[in-house]
């Protein structure tokens, strides 16, 4: 007949500080999770009056995470295309190629409302 474990397995358990944060964890887990999807919940009975403005910041999401994805990504091919020995001329490009986005952006979107005359 098996017997109970002793307080060995228990005590080891309880004394190790990785086994308490994942217990801390679960716990405050069980109580946040159920009344952070309450309160999201609430919050998305207004997306359809607010659409525009979620729309608008998912684009622009993307955008931030491309823009900081694609910027070293650039920076280390260029360096290593001139050959890596200056950081100048590679850096000097990318500030060229933002310059000209910049303008292309200015010059492509136009306003959505007409500026009022004073």
């Amino acid at each position: 007949m098996r017997t109970r474990p002793s307080g060995r397995v228990t005590s080891a358990l309880l004394s190790d500080p990785v086994f308490a944060v994942f217990v801390g964890y679960v716990f405050c887990s069980a109580f946040i999770t159920p009344y952070a999807l309450y309160r999201s919940a609430q919050h998305f009975r207004s997306v359809r009056r607010y659409w525009k403005g979620f729309v608008g910041l998912g684009a622009f999401g993307t955008l931030f995470d491309v823009g900081h994805a694609s910027g070293p990504l650039l920076a280390g091919l260029l360096i290593g295309w001139f050959g890596g020995q200056d950081y100048r001329a590679p850096f000097a490009l990318i500030a060229a190629i933002l310059v000209l986005a910049a303008l292309l952006f200015r010059i492509g979107v136009r306003p959505a409302v007409a500026p009022v005359a004073p």
